[in-house]
């Protein structure tokens, strides 16, 4: 296994407090503390920590790393940070699928960061961490075993075919590529992972527009969305999840009362599965289904108050508190909004 140390996080906490920006806002967690960690993918990307207290700073960056005199070695891929998707665990360490640098990034409560998989050239290529690839590694999340799982792209040139998989980083350090029950490799275009206390992943197929939930044995069902029905010019219905119909699921989180709630940035909305339907919690941008754009599109916005009027614009990672307030990163409006257990969306940072 590759293990380069950066830096501890309580040297730099001090630097940008409280006007550090939050821009281009994709993946989001919460730790213990409720801290939250949002990867930004700016000009310069990094992962910036908001303390409940409403104070911000850059934790992971690589002008960080540029300015620090770290203790051991150098980041191999520190001029190739690119965060996407970030996952946590109960012991509050972040993980981090770095597309930039095609490996995935393991940071500390104290702000050391090791590789824990890749950084190996961008490829697909299954094994032990220590020689394993990954191609660009996006979405990811990690199990009660402390099994991480990783979306990837892969394909093959002699068909000129594309297609997207799940990768799975053992608690042992092997890498494999997800199959389902009959041992084929699964491939769809996943996007957000969650994985619940008895090993379920579920996950948002972007492209088939739909939820999908896949069992430790994989075994996968379609939970909401009407799978591949339409692969252009969508439309939104919700109701019964026989016929609702949503545009582009991009992150996901399950609620304490077992929902899951999804973020889908074509419609500008977060979105719930309950009871066998599929409705909108928050977002209510004007769909137009005429538009050129013919994967979908809703009128961008920037609103709070009450959540079936506020606008968003491109919500992306979504993250529960211990009380059950939602945090959503709101991509083009470069700020974190919050929507309470009462309904009310307001801007938690910005």
């Amino acid at each position: 296994m590759i293990i380069l140390f950066l830096f501890s996080c309580s040297s730099i906490l001090a630097q940008n407090v409280s006007k550090q920006p939050v821009y281009f806002p994709n993946g989001i967690v919460m730790d213990s503390k409720n801290n939250l960690y949002v990867s930004c993918n700016s000009q310069q990307p990094d992962i910036v920590k908001i303390t409940p207290e409403g104070q911000a700073s850059e934790y992971v960056a690589v002008d960080l790393y540029r300015h620090h005199k770290p203790p051991a070695q150098k980041w191999a891929s520190i001029d190739l940070f690119t965060p996407a998707g970030m996952a946590i665990d109960e012991d509050d360490n972040i993980y981090v699928a770095d597309r930039g640098a095609a490996d995935i990034l393991k940071v500390t409560p104290d702000g050391k960061v090791t590789i824990v998989a890749g950084y190996n050239g961008h490829a697909i290529k299954d094994g032990p961490v220590s020689v394993a690839s990954f191609q660009r590694p996006f979405f990811i999340a990690i199990d009660g075993k402390k099994n991480i799982y990783v979306t990837d792209e892969g394909g093959d040139e002699r068909k000129n075919t594309e297609y997207g998989m799940i990768r799975k980083i053992s608690a042992q350090g092997e890498v494999t590529t997800l199959k389902d029950h009959d041992g084929n490799e699964l491939h769809f275009d996943a996007a957000g992972m969650v994985c619940d206390s008895a090993g379920n992943i579920f996950v948002c197929d972007r492209v088939g527009r739909c939820i999908k939930k896949i069992t430790p044995d994989g075994y996968v069902t379609i939970l909401g969305g009407l799978c591949g029905k339409r692969k252009t010019n969508p439309i939104y219905k919700e109701g019964d999840i026989q016929t609702a119909e949503f545009m582009e699921p991009w992150f996901i989180a399950l609620g304490k009362d077992g929902a899951i709630y999804f973020s889908d940035i074509r419609l500008n909305r977060v979105i719930k599965i309950a009871n066998k339907k599929i409705s909108a919690v928050a977002g209510n941008s004007e769909i137009d289904m005429q538009h050129s754009n013919i994967q979908g599109y809703s009128e961008a916005g920037y609103a709070n108050g009450p959540a079936k009027t506020a606008l968003f614009n491109e919500p992306l990672g979504i993250v529960f508190d211990k009380n059950g307030n939602l945090f959503i990163a709101d991509g083009m409006n470069h700020c974190i909004r919050k929507l309470s257990i009462n309904g009310l969306v307001s801007t938690y940072y910005k």
